[in-house]
């Protein structure tokens, strides 16, 4: 059984607009949230992004992501597209993480 973080990231927020890219102490507030998640016991944390400039600063930041559909209405679709593009069993446990909870 595998343990996966998996972080929903979109732009498009009604309420703050471009969100997840918003600087914390010189990182966007994404990436907090990933390298934060990295600190547990999953086995792997993934960005799940509709965006390619999320895709982008994630690679520069050697950021796993995955690139979903921008149809979702929420990140729960978000990360089940994620989760069936990395082909999970039904055995491997799944975390939804919220992409904006930085701390």
């Amino acid at each position: 059984m595998k343990k996966i973080g998996l972080i929903p990231c979109r732009l498009k927020s009604t309420r703050l607009p471009n969100k997840p890219l918003k600087i914390i102490e010189g990182l966007p507030m994404f990436a907090h949230v990933f390298f934060r998640s990295k600190l547990s016991n999953l086995d792997a944390v993934y960005i799940c992004t509709d965006s390619t400039e999320i895709e982008s600063i994630a690679n520069s930041l050697g950021i796993d992501c995955i690139m979903t559909s921008i149809t979702h209405n929420n990140g729960t679709e978000r990360c089940a597209e994620a989760a069936q593009k990395l082909g999970l069993s039904r055995n491997d446990l799944v975390i939804d993480i919220q992409g904006d909870e930085p701390m």
